[in-house]
């Protein structure tokens, strides 16, 4: 009986087996800084500032960030529980990094995060996966960034220019984890077309 090489065992493996990716302690540090870098930005009034309007609240702002990164991390390691393992632990390594207070410091763990709306986030993500799941993501966190603006009318249109403006700082972050593992920006996870803004809009964003 014949045998197969061995060293021709390994392509079985490239072949039918995922070779699946992980999160490095050292990207999740990364991670965590880029975090911390953007809510620095976020408190100087330097990202999603939208047409004279300082956010309401960086703590909001930075929930977008997470969800973010969250579906970035999703699409490169394609495993939705490892992507939320993953950016739990980001969340934490970024909390400590910007001055809470030593009893907060020590409370810190990563299941007792509340994450129910970058979970969502994620959720629209996946269910608009192959068309242009940017739109009804942004306009989720235009909802959540301004829900508390009484001045807004609140239609599909309004909706569709505070998406449409959240878009470059949104892209540039989505951008970078996704440089991180390697890949780049594909061309089904951007907006192109005026009318993927208004497709399948959220209509109400759950309290955080």
């Amino acid at each position: 009986m014949r045998t197969i090489p061995m060293h021709r065992s390994g392509n079985w493996r490239r072949i039918f087996f995922l070779n699946r990716l992980t999160v490095s302690a050292a990207q999740k540090a990364a991670l965590a800084r880029v975090l911390a870098s953007r809510y620095r930005r976020m408190c100087a009034d330097e990202l999603y500032h939208i047409d004279g309007w300082p956010i309401p609240e960086p703590t909001e702002a930075i929930t977008v960030d997470i969800a973010l990164m969250l579906i970035g991390l999703n699409e490169s390691l394609r495993d939705p529980d490892a992507a939320e393992n993953a950016v739990r632990e980001i969340v934490v390594l970024f909390l400590r990094s910007i001055g809470v207070s030593d009893q907060a410091r020590r409370n810190l763990k990563p299941d007792g995060l509340d994450l129910r709306n970058e979970l969502e986030m994620l959720k629209i993500w996946m269910q608009h996966r192959e068309r242009s799941p940017t739109a009804p993501v942004l306009v989720y966190a235009a909802r959540l960034l301004f829900r508390a603006e009484t001045e807004l009318h609140w239609d599909r249109q309004t909706l569709t220019q505070l998406a449409r403006a959240l878009f470059p700082d949104a892209s540039a972050l989505y951008s970078k984890v996704l440089n991180l593992f390697g890949r780049g920006l594909d061309d089904t996870h951007l907006v192109k077309s005026p009318n993927a803004w208004t497709s399948a809009a959220p209509t109400s964003v759950r309290a955080a």
